[in-house]
């Protein structure tokens, strides 16, 4: 699967809408034990100072940016960037681990590692928000630039190797700047959307006005909505897989317990209501959350759960009760649905896929 780079060009109206959370990278300092602390540019003075060796992690697959060779027509070779592997820089206390980690961070090496190049004259010797920089493959020593050309690859959504507990010291966004609409994103990964045209990127000698980028951070809050909601796709994920291999022993009453609440705290996490009832709340419904969970595919996890147990013939519709858990967890999966869409228009198109499951 191809999981290239490209730019995100929306045009639509809806300013939450101009940047996708698929867009946002941690900026990773070469030096581990640097992790989290503030990054400079180097030793040159004014214009044209590079920033310390850093690598770019894709923050909602955890996979890093890496070098990729393209061939053309006529056989002629490029290079553009793709997503690598998941790499814990974090040193394991386990010694097997420890050595695969070190294995792993020398197979892609040079591949990953990149530098912020300044465009602007500045006295301050740390990278400030709103800098604006080139970005240069060191290995290559190449610019990103951006094409005219259409981006055709694969994009879809890679499996994130991210574990549930994820280091975020260092998290940035870069966005298309300087001559170019604010609405320009580079980003990994992204569902079809109407109001969305993808440009290709390419590594070249030289990058221009046009290829420049914005450094702007991404607010805490945003930080661990998405973190919730990507560590409650794996524990959904988990409860899905248990019922796409019929181990019926294994659906106990903890598990329906946790995934019960589970989806009870993903219902009020959307929607800001009084009642605390779950099957029967109505609220005003949080828009910024409600357009992670679309980009993190949480209903297609949902309409999994709703599938699985009849699909695999573990439970028969006609057959249910008010008693039975499994008919609380389909009731929690067809609420939250609702909320999640609720006076969203992009989110019900995008939900519309699955109406007849509804």
């Amino acid at each position: 699967e191809d999981n290239d780079c490209f730019v995100r060009v929306f045009k639509g109206e809806d300013e939450l809408e101009d940047l996708s959370i698929n867009s946002f990278f941690e900026v990773d300092l070469d030096e581990t034990e640097e992790r989290g602390r503030t990054v400079f540019w180097g030793d040159g003075d004014g214009i044209d100072r590079e920033s310390k060796v850093i690598r770019l992690r894709h923050f909602s697959s955890g996979r890093y940016v890496q070098l990729k060779q393209t061939r053309g027509r006529n056989n002629t070779s490029g290079h553009t960037l793709s997503l690598g592997p998941y790499v814990d820089k974090i040193a394991p206390e386990n010694k097997a681990r420890e050595e695969t980690t070190r294995r792993a961070l020398e197979e892609f090496g040079e591949n990953s590692s990149m530098q912020l190049v300044s465009t602007t004259v500045t006295l301050d010797k740390k990278i400030q928000q709103q800098a604006v920089v080139k970005l240069l493959h060191t290995g290559s020593k190449m610019y990103v630039r951006t094409l005219e050309a259409d981006f055709t690859g694969g994009a879809g959504r890679p499996k994130s190797a991210r574990p549930d507990s994820v280091d975020t010291d260092l998290l940035g966004l870069i966005e298309g700047a300087e001559n170019v609409p604010k609405t320009q994103s580079t980003q990994l990964l992204s569902f079809d959307e109407d109001d969305v045209t993808n440009k290709a990127i390419s590594l070249e000698d030289q990058a221009f006005e046009q290829d420049a980028f914005v450094i702007s951070s991404v607010n805490t809050q945003t930080v661990q909505d998405i973190l919730f909601v990507q560590s409650s796709i794996s524990q959904l994920e988990r409860f899905t897989d248990v019922l796409k291999a019929k181990k019926r022993y294994m659906l106990s009453r903890d598990l329906y317990t946790k995934i019960d609440n589970l989806l009870t705290k993903l219902i009020f996490f959307v929607t800001q209501t009084s009642d605390s009832n779950p099957i029967t709340c109505e609220g005003i419904p949080n828009k910024s959350r409600q357009k992670i969970m679309r980009e993190l595919q949480m209903v297609e996890i949902l309409t999994d759960i709703l599938e699985q147990p009849f699909k695999q013939e573990l439970f028969q519709i006609e057959k249910l009760t008010q008693n039975l858990p499994i008919t609380r967890i389909c009731q929690l999966c067809y609420r939250l649905i609702k909320h999640v869409v609720k006076e969203y228009r992009k989110n019900e198109i995008y939900a519309a896929k699955w109406i007849d499951l509804y």
